[in-house]
């Protein structure tokens, strides 16, 4: 190799090195769009994504969430004072409370720094007309909630920023930290940015679990980076802070430099506000409808890693409570979906919703989402269910039967799948209501209803041969769509459907699906008889059928749903002869049929 080209190639290896170490020293983690800053504190070093700024400007970037649920200060006490240490201030006018100045809109509303200098805020206390600026709520062992855009509309979040009450700067706690002081102070600015970001970051699209966790002490556990209560819920990251927050006062970054008596100090002004998104381990965004904050001695993640002396900021400055002007937030739009339906009492196990056929209250649907995500509901009085505010995409939905009760159909709504008698999978697209998506269940006859109820079964040769009796089938059960065909999952559309359905017997799930189908001609013809157990009927003269359990007829058809989308051609067989055994049978007790057995 030539000298020269030596030269060349070792000089382009240290840039390509160059080049790849300052890669790796500015790459941003998911969701970072601002450079790393460090903080020295009195518990250590931390770093965090930093903008020497605002968060933007209100109404462009960002917009005002609403104060949606919260109980009153409930933060430990201190003397007259409500937080660890106070806010400097005498809480004799209540400023943290919720109910405080009753003729002005509820705190949490507003970013603080509008709120104090707002005229319209001037009340009477003592005499005099006064501007009580830091209405901010305390939040501690309970969670505060706000609300994105209205309850029903498709306004949704996956990104808030959180603005921290400014009344840190006239704080006790933070020693060297104020008006006209040196800065940076003693002990670092990180001081003020662990008051600043004294909380963790909640999001959910269920009312009720929003008021849930506004009302329940430590619904989001205590310390550490808190814990989800449910599958309801979903953790927000810190993505960024702001060193201005809502608007830079004096036009000095807070982290320039300035000596003792400045005025005004670079820190006046500055809060520190937080942003934080709504993500999914894949980076997708999760819009959510509810946001809480909350503290209880938790912060974001990023406090809990060691710095370089091994010390861990998140377990050294734990704080019980954190003070919130307002919660920002970025608004998306989702046309979100619907999913409803009913469950009925098929007294009859005919598979379908007859007139005056009963509902049945207090049915366990559960619905599961693709990426997991589950939701329980349970019927009403009137047997409906119904799951809103639902994200494009696709669910399955259980029902969990009652105690006693077997299943007898399903009913998928349009475009939606039965995979058994219990299971509906729906691909659900924005702004969709899927609706009619109907379990059916009966309960089998009570004593003293007999055991064994008659009837005359006839074989899936029988069926092919008397087409006048198998159309007067269809005529009785409301049409050939009554006959569901296993390998169409669907209703019949024709009698052709149906004698190719009875004509199957190369395979075992044509041979499956031929004794089902002769199956639910037997049954319609004579309909109680699909409560009977397998020992009710006779398979030559005396000799009762047996099969592992006695199950009954309607048991063997509800089974045979889900083992035919199963593929396994063992079990596929198996079932095949349990179903023939009794489709073969042409009596059962207490009948005399026309083409018995000599």
């Amino acid at each position: 190799m030539k000298p020269r080209f030596r030269i060349l190639l070792i000089i382009g290896l240290i840039v390509a090195g160059l080049a790849f170490v300052s890669w790796r020293a500015s790459r941003s983690s998911f969701g970072q769009d601002a450079p790393d800053r460090t903080y020295d504190s009195p518990v250590g070093q931390f770093t965090l994504p930093t903008v020497d700024g605002t968060a933007g400007t209100l109404g462009t970037d960002y917009k005002l969430a609403k104060f949606a649920f919260g109980v009153r200060t409930n933060v430990p006490q201190v003397g007259n004072l409500a937080g660890d240490t106070g806010n400097g201030f005498s809480d004799r006018y209540d400023f943290e409370n919720l109910d405080a100045f009753t003729t002005l809109d509820q705190p949490a509303n507003n970013i603080g720094d509008l709120d104090s200098m707002d005229p319209n805020n001037r009340i009477m206390v003592g005499g005099m007309f006064i501007n009580p600026g830091f209405r901010f709520v305390h939040v501690g062992r309970n969670a505060f909630v706000w609300r994105v855009g209205e309850n029903t509309d498709d306004v949704f979040t996956d990104e808030v920023t959180v603005f921290p009450s400014i009344d840190h700067l006239f704080d006790p706690e933070i020693p060297g930290y104020g008006p006209r002081k040196a800065n940076p102070p003693p002990n670092g600015i990180g001081n003020v940015v662990l008051e600043a970001c004294e909380f963790t970051v909640f999001g959910t699209n269920d009312p009720a679990e929003a008021q849930r966790a506004a009302e329940t002490p430590e619904y989001f556990g205590r310390g550490g980076t808190g814990v989800l209560p449910n599958d309801k819920w979903f953790r927000a990251s810190l993505t960024k802070v702001f060193a201005e927050g809502f608007k830079d006062y004096n036009g000095k970054s807070p982290f320039a430099a300035a000596a003792e008596g400045t005025d005004p100090s670079p820190q006046e002004g500055d809060d520190f506000a937080s942003r934080w998104q709504f993500r999914r381990a894949d980076g997708s965004s999760i819009p959510v409808k509810f946001v809480a904050v909350y503290a209880n001695r938790t912060r974001d993640e990023k406090f809990f890693r060691a710095d370089g002396q091994g010390r861990i900021p998140g377990n050294l400055a734990q704080s019980n409570e954190a003070e919130i002007d307002a919660v920002g937030f970025k608004e998306i739009t989702v046309r979100q979906a619907s999913l409803s339906g009913r469950v009925i009492n098929d007294a009859n196990a005919n598979g379908r919703i007859d007139p005056n056929e009963a509902p049945i209250p207090g049915v366990t649907i559960t619905l599961t989402s693709s990426s997991g995500a589950s939701r329980t509901t349970t019927t009403d009085g009137n047997g409906s269910y119904r799951f809103d505010q639902l994200d494009p995409g696709s669910y399955q939905v259980v029902e969990t039967n009652l105690p006693g009760y077997l299943d007898t159909g399903v009913i998928p709504g349009q475009g939606n799948t039965a995979i058994n008698l219990n299971t509906i999978a729906a691909a659900l697209e924005a702004g969709e209501d899927s609706v009619e998506n109907d379990f059916l269940d009966a309960l089998p006859p009570q004593p003293p209803a007999p055991e064994c109820s008659p009837a005359c079964f006839n074989n899936t040769d029988i069926w092919l041969l008397y087409d006048v009796t198998r159309r007067a089938t269809y005529d009785k059960i409301g049409g050939v769509g009554g006959i569901f065909i296993l390998s169409l999952n669907r209703g019949a559309l024709s009698d052709d459907e149906v004698v190719t359905a009875l004509m199957g017997m190369d395979t075992p799930q044509q041979r499956l699906n031929a004794q089902y189908v002769a199956a639910q001609l037997n049954t319609a013809t004579y309909p109680q008889s699909i409560f009977n157990r397998a020992s009710c009927f006779f398979n030559g003269p005396n000799s009762n059928v047996r099969i592992p359990g006695d199950p009954r007829l309607l048991e063997l058809l509800g089974q045979a749903r889900t083992v035919y989308a199963s593929n396994d051609p063992l079990q596929i067989d198996q079932l095949a002869v349990y179903l023939e055994l009794i489709n073969n049978v042409t009596a059962t007790r207490g009948i005399i049929c026309p083409f018995a057995d000599p």
